[in-house]
């Protein structure tokens, strides 16, 4: 019989040995997965970042202002102001030019009026 248990022995030693190494090579395989998890879940996020930038870039290259059209409207502005004030500078001269001659005539109706008075009293 000690001939019969060696092989018996042998052979529990060895799938001692065999299931050790399955238990080893199964937990390898779970760490490799969670990693592979984890790896898919960091590029489900990256791939949520580049689509946020990719339309925050979207956004800013409809809304954003190059400087030579900023300068264009600028100019433009300050050709309005230019404009504005030289009309309200033109209805001031023809306010003040309107209040002379008001002042003109009322000064030649006085004057008037004095020679008429002073024809009078002769």
């Amino acid at each position: 019989m000690g001939a019969d248990e060696t092989p018996g022995v042998e052979l529990a030693m060895l799938r001692g040995e065999v299931m050790t190494t399955l238990a080893r090579i199964e937990g390898e395989i779970r760490l490799v997965r969670q990693a592979q998890e984890e790896s898919a879940r960091r590029t489900d996020d990256l791939q949520r970042d580049v689509h946020r930038l990719d339309d925050r870039v979207d956004h800013l290259d409809r809304t954003t202002v190059t400087r030579e059209e900023l300068d264009q409207r600028d100019n433009r502005l300050r050709e309005d102001a230019d404009k504005r004030q030289a009309h309200q500078a033109e209805q001031a001269r023809r306010a003040l030019t309107i209040w002379a001659l008001v002042i003109s005539a009322i000064a030649a109706v006085l004057t008037g009026v004095g020679v008429f008075v002073s024809l009078t009293v002769k």
